[in-house]
């Protein structure tokens, strides 16, 4: 029997059409449902990580080191090209250029808290095989908080201030400075809060600087445990009375 050239495609479309529903039928015997496939991994630039996430809560201006470990898990080498941190508060340290078979590379993390904030850094890991980013979650708290940080002296005044230190633990406070933008250091006697422990009252003295002038300063707290910051007074001088 002869066929003509429509009827030979059309017999071929139904050959694939039963090729395909055949597939899908024996997908569906098997219990494969493609929506629940697990997607293909994240590069690691041919190593296998630990953890390439990693959570950290620091006090402001703590400094921390985080380790991230893998191994190589391949046959060959694997060469460590750059490391580059998503900002300057962050550097990354590997503790080799190349990790052999079967041997480790430990990538550290350090970072300095800043004030008040929350933030993800990372780092990106890039290898002769690819590239792996390593995130760290920061969450910055305030161990010490200072009020108020904008010290304002009007014309004539002459008293001093009230600065309230206050912790979020037990602490010792063993001595506190004031260093003002010029250099000047003068020594400040704290008091403590006898109706919370965890405060010290300070009395700062009228700065000697130009009428108008606004200027910073620097507290330099010795305490146990250590303080790991230097709070920063804003400071306005000889102001002209409304």
């Amino acid at each position: 029997m002869k066929m003509g050239a429509n009827n030979i495609i059309a017999l071929a479309a139904g050959f694939l059409l039963i090729a395909t529903t055949s597939d899908c039928c024996i997908a569906g015997d098997r219990g494969m449902d493609p929506s629940k496939v697990a997607p293909a991994p994240a590069a690691t630039a041919g190593l296998s990580w630990e953890a390439t996430e990693m959570r950290k809560t620091l006090g402001s201006g703590e400094r921390v080191d985080v380790i991230y470990k893998a191994v190589n898990k391949t046959d060959s080498p694997i060469s460590v090209k750059e490391l580059k941190a998503s900002c300057t508060c962050v550097t990354a340290h590997a503790s080799t250029s190349t990790v052999a078979p079967g041997k480790a590379l430990e990538v550290t993390l350090s970072h300095s808290g800043t004030f008040g904030t929350a933030d993800e850094k990372q780092v990106a890991v890039t290898t002769d095989r690819g590239t792996t980013l390593l995130r760290l979650s920061i969450i910055i708290v305030d161990t010490l908080s200072v009020a108020p940080r904008f010290l304002d002296w009007k014309e004539k005044e002459k008293d001093g201030k009230a600065v309230t230190l206050s912790f979020r633990e037990k602490t010792e406070l063993r001595s506190v400075a004031i260093v003002y933008a010029d250099g000047t250091r003068r020594e400040l006697q704290p008091v403590q809060d006898s109706a919370s422990p965890l405060s010290y009252h300070l009395n700062v003295a009228l700065p000697s600087s130009k009428p108008g002038d606004l200027t910073t300063a620097r507290l330099e707290i010795s305490s146990v445990p250590e303080t790991p910051t230097q709070p920063r007074l804003y400071i306005r001088t000889a102001q002209p009375q409304p």
